[in-house]
C-alpha cells in the first residue's frame, strides 16, 4: 500500500528540466545586463557623434572606462540575444521582435532610451511567460483535498 500523496490522484509535481533552468538563467543574465546598461547610460555615450568618437577612443585609449563598459554591455546584450535564439531560449518570432527594438548607440539619446525601455519590457514579458510555463501542470488556484489515500485538486 502506498502512503497518502503518492497515488494516481496526486497532481504531478514537476521539477523544471535542466533545459528550462538554463533558459531562465540565460534570460535572467540578459535582464541583469540590460539593468546595468540603463544605470550606466549617459547622453555622452549615445548619438552618432558620441558613439563614433567613443568607439574610436577605445582604440587609442581616450574613452572613459565607464563608457567602454557601457559599449561592452551593449554588445553583450546583442550576443546574449543571438545565443538565446540559437539555444532555443526564445523562438524566432521573439528574436525578431527583440532584435527590431534593440537599442542602437548611434541613434539619438531619446531614441536609445525609448528602445531600451521597450526592450526591457519585452524581455520581462518573455521571462514571465517562461516562469509561468515552468510552474507545472496543476490548476493554479485549486485547493488540495485528501480523498481516501489520494490528494486531489478542487477548483
Amino acid at each position: 500500500m502506498r502512503p497518502a500523496g503518492t497515488g494516481a490522484g496526486v497532481a504531478p509535481s514537476i521539477k523544471p528540466s535542466g533545459e528550462m533552468v538554463t533558459k531562465e538563467t540565460s534570460l535572467g543574465n540578459m535582464q541583469e545586463t540590460v539593468s546595468r546598461l540603463k544605470k550606466a547610460w549617459s547622453p555622452k555615450f549615445t548619438g552618432a557623434g558620441q558613439a563614433v568618437w567613443g568607439k574610436m577612443g577605445e582604440w587609442i585609449g581616450t574613452t572613459a572606462e565607464e563608457q567602454v563598459k557601457f559599449y561592452a554591455d551593449l554588445q553583450s546584450v546583442r550576443d546574449e540575444l543571438l545565443r538565446a535564439k540559437s539555444g532555443a531560449q526564445i523562438n524566432e518570432q521573439e528574436y525578431q521582435r527583440l532584435k527590431s527594438i534593440l537599442p542602437d548607440e548611434y541613434k539619438a539619446d531619446n531614441s536609445f532610451k525609448a528602445r531600451m525601455d521597450r526592450f526591457e519590457t519585452e524581455l520581462n514579458v518573455i521571462t514571465q511567460k517562461r516562469r509561468q510555463a515552468k510552474q507545472g501542470l496543476g490548476t493554479p488556484n485549486a485547493t488540495k483535498k485528501q480523498v481516501g489515500r489520494f490528494i486531489v485538486e478542487q477548483e
